[in-house]
């Protein structure tokens, strides 16, 4: 395991750092300069960047301030070659410590499956063209979604505090990563619900989650301080106008194609577990990603609905999905021998997964994102 991640990490560097660009990495270097200047001379309100107005990425600003205060004299385009390095890196050792995590509920053969076929995966925001927000919007709320599904079944200290401190960076990172919040919450009632417990259990651990990333959102985001309203709302704002043509409905049909079956796998799987009864960590582990895709689902309906959607459909909507893909790919992986009982019928499936990856991943990885 160890050495496959090892030849996995290298390899992705090469390919990361060499050749793919990400479609804003641009902006968001440049925005790091000023940023790091705003921090550097004390002023809040500076930290509020508008060159990527419409956006937070604040763990983005963060993590590039850092690399300006070590490699800051060096050319623009080295500056962007060891962003790229220093990102993927950071993703990589996320990734694999939410690997690391779920040995103990997942096989390490199955594990080494899900991998594979994850890095094949063009919804998957490791490699190809995924802009930075979205990773770290994936990462964090994989790590999320861990730790406290954990604390839900364990109840250490140490798991909450962990938690809050990756739904923190979620809030720090995009507006989808505020999604997680409401979904840890229908979680844990779901949790008390099917465990017959009282919510009480665990209402003052979601209130310590809650205030506690909240505390992290407005420590590191300095420009809260000045002005909540400019640096919150009129970002949303924004946000909102970046949407607002209607397509043609042949379109959103074409959407289908785009669709990744282990979505809709995973989907039915965790309802077979619900059926079942077999209510255990991986249970609500999926579930958290159902909560999201179901966010997603209800978002993008009701801009279709209202003719809010400005932004070519195809080339942007389905990278929201990103944060789903390997909390339901990893447990699709682990439950497939459970719910398809002829070995002739598990290879057929995990056949067609990575063909249909393979068929469609180039279209996304040098596409446009």
């Amino acid at each position: 395991m160890i050495l496959i991640g090892i030849i996995l990490t290298l390899s992705l560097i090469t390919i990361s750092v060499l050749f793919f660009k990400t479609s804003d990495e641009d902006n968001w270097v440049k925005s790091g300069k000023y940023f790091t200047d705003a921090i550097a001379t004390f002023n809040p309100e500076g930290t509020y960047v508008t060159q990527v107005s419409h956006r937070l990425g604040v763990s983005v600003l963060w993590i590039s301030a850092g690399i300006y205060s070590i490699f800051g004299s060096l050319t623009f385009n080295n500056l962007l070659k060891i962003h790229r390095l220093v990102f993927l890196l950071i993703n990589l050792g996320l990734f694999f410590s939410a690997i690391n995590i779920l040995r103990k509920y997942i096989h390490t053969r199955v594990l080494i499956l899900a991998i594979l076929y994850l890095l094949l995966n063009r919804f998957f925001p490791i490699i190809g063209r995924s802009t930075w927000l979205d990773q770290f919007l994936t990462f964090f709320g994989l790590l999320t979604v861990i730790f406290w599904t954990k604390y839900l079944f364990e109840r250490k200290h140490s798991q909450l505090i962990t938690a809050s401190i990756f739904n923190g960076l979620l809030l720090l990172t995009k507006y989808a990563g505020w999604y997680f919040t409401p979904i840890i919450i229908a979680l844990s009632w779901l949790y008390c619900y099917r465990h017959q417990m009282p919510f009480t259990k665990v209402f003052k651990p979601l209130i310590l989650l809650v205030f506690s990333s909240l505390f992290i959102f407005i420590l590191f985001y300095p420009a809260v301080w000045i002005d909540p309203y400019k640096t919150l709302f009129l970002r949303l704002e924004d946000t909102t106008t970046v949407v607002k043509k209607t397509q043609d409905i042949w379109d959103y049909l074409l959407e289908i194609r785009l669709i990744s079956p282990i979505l809709i796998i995973g989907a039915i799987f965790t309802f077979l577990d619900w059926k079942r009864k077999k209510l255990d960590f991986l249970f609500f582990f999926s579930l958290a990603g159902i909560f999201y895709l179901s966010i997603y689902v209800l978002t993008f309906l009701g801009l279709i609905v209202t003719s809010r959607l400005d932004y070519p459909f195809l080339e942007g909507v389905y990278r929201y999905t990103f944060p789903a893909i390997p909390i339901l790919t990893l447990y699709t992986f682990s439950r497939y021998k459970i719910y398809i009982k002829t070995r002739d019928l598990q290879i057929a499936l995990i056949l067609f997964l990575f063909v249909w990856e393979i068929i469609f991943s180039p279209f996304l990885i040098f596409g446009r994102f």
